[in-house]
């Protein structure tokens, strides 16, 4: 009792302090030998993750720390979710929460069913910490530097440096130092912090409608040309926008792997055709970002859309958009001249009215050799990637080392048609070798090994090569036992 009453005087959170943070600064102050005897006399379960976006110990907060309950929420990621989730929803989470029930808030929340895996670890804004520590005499974690996808500090405009987080072991920020040379984030980093801070801070007065939402995106899509006639979404013009418009963020790589996933039904064609479905919010944030730019845009658009009660599948396409089938044939006949003249597929889709798309569909059905934009790459890097290629490292492992779009990677891989079947022999030569060195590891562990105890320790590998080349298969492992030396069913009996 004496330990609650002593933690419960000295260790009120401080604004925007996580729950992680109140229990690190606790676990310092107590001057226990471990950590995790500290975490265990304090949380009672040394098994929690207590660096979870939705942790199942606010009943701790309230109980040690004397939080009331709304504040013990607050000390939580539950206002980055809870805009999009429904009245239920948000309610059962609460109570899973303050109950201690694990799984129940991550998987009503949509996090355990995710595919999306971005880097999380402990955040902090080194400028942040200082000012903290000038302030309060301690640095702590913030809530809004721990939201998914978010690695700038919305106040300072700096990229927000990291601790991995350790069950055995509480981190605080740490000070610095006040001559710290401040790493500038980017814009499109600092504008996604700021769309989640906004997200979390400003009060929508319930929960955001999912269907509703998608369709102000549909009424936003229309001015930027990406809704058909019929009223469907153009998916690879808004794929390719998407990626190049958040192009410079830290996490762009999982959002690009995320975008162009190859389910037939993945983000964001996902946000518009599955609607009961229910999302993260970095799904919507990145789509608000791109057509809104500010969260309280977004928001003054969906409270007038409700208001009118009209839907955007209602007002079908772009009035100034609706051509006739003639309409569209003079279009086609203006393009077909610039293209010929030796325009750029984008010059003559602007001069022409026609769309991007069609223009290069066009171009291409003419055989028509057109002036191509030049590629965002220089000609060391263009080099690098080649000689890459060459070597038949993966494009997925290129576009991490050269910090190039995988679109790229694969554009100059394409250009470059006999890199195809080079890089097909050196993967086939790369599986060779691979089974090759397990089979030949197993027979130095056991020499007397038969070719029935191979195939069935290594079945894999037996089959690979088997199956691509069996000559060298048999040279490689033990020769057959002679038919008259194996043992006959009547002699086993």
């Amino acid at each position: 009792m004496r330990i609650k009453q002593l933690i419960s005087f000295f260790m009120m959170p401080f604004p925007r302090e996580t729950f992680y943070s109140i229990v690190a600064r606790a676990s310092h102050y107590l001057g226990y030998p471990t950590d995790a005897k500290a975490i265990t006399r304090i949380v009672g379960d040394r098994s929690h993750q207590l660096h979870a976006d939705l942790p199942s110990v606010c009943s701790t907060a309230t109980d040690v720390f004397g939080l009331e309950r709304d504040k013990a929420i607050d000390t939580t990621l539950f206002s980055y979710y809870e805009p999009w989730l429904s009245n239920e929803r948000s309610q059962l989470i609460k109570q899973s929460m303050l109950l201690g029930t694990k799984r129940i808030p991550h998987a009503m929340a949509g996090i355990s069913a995710s595919r999306i895996s971005l880097d999380r670890p402990l955040r902090y804004c080194p400028l942040c910490a200082l000012e903290d520590y000038d302030i309060y005499g301690t640095t702590f974690w913030h809530v809004d530097h721990q939201a998914p996808g978010v690695w700038a500090c919305e106040l300072h405009h700096v990229q927000l440096e990291s601790i991995a987080p350790r069950r055995s072991a509480m981190e605080i920020p740490p000070t610095g130092h006040p001559s710290y040379s401040a790493r500038y984030a980017s814009h499109r980093d600092v504008q996604l912090a700021r769309l989640s801070s906004d997200m979390m801070r400003l009060q929508c007065g319930g929960s955001i409608n999912a269907a509703i939402a998608a369709d102000i995106y549909r009424s936003k899509l229309i001015r930027k040309d990406l809704i058909t006639k019929c009223g469907q979404v153009r998916q690879r013009e808004l794929k390719s926008k998407l990626l190049r418009f958040w192009e410079s963020l830290t996490v762009y790589g999982t959002v690009e792997r995320m975008i162009n996933s190859s389910n037939d039904l993945s983000y964001p064609s996902s946000i518009f055709y599955r609607r009961p479905s229910h999302y993260l919010p970095i799904k919507h944030l990145l789509i608000i970002g791109f057509l809104f730019n500010e969260w309280s845009d977004f928001m003054v658009s969906y409270i007038n859309f409700r208001a009118d009660g009209c839907r955007a599948d209602q007002l079908g396409s772009n009035p100034d958009n609706q051509h006739t089938d003639d309409d569209e044939q003079s279009v086609i006949d203006k393009a077909i001249p610039l293209l010929k003249k030796g325009n750029s597929i984008r010059k003559a889709s602007k001069l022409s009215g026609l769309s991007f798309v069609k223009t290069k569909a066009l171009a291409t059905g003419m055989g028509v050799n057109v002036k191509l934009r030049p590629q965002l790459l220089f000609e060391d890097k263009r080099r690098a990637i080649w000689r890459k290629l060459h070597i038949g490292e993966s494009t997925d492992a290129i576009s991490t080392s050269c910090s190039v779009s995988l679109g790229l990677v694969e554009q100059e891989l394409t250009a470059h048609q006999y890199l195809i079947p080079l890089r097909k022999k050196i993967r086939f030569y790369k599986k060779l070798c691979h089974h090759k060195k397990m089979i030949i590891d197993y027979m130095k562990e056991h020499p007397n090994c038969s070719r029935n105890d191979i195939r069935t320790a290594l079945g894999s590998a037996y089959l690979w090569l088997y199956k691509n080349n069996s000559h060298f298969l048999y040279s490689l492992i033990p020769a057959e036992i002679p038919r008259q030396l194996r043992r006959s069913k009547s002699q086993s009996t």
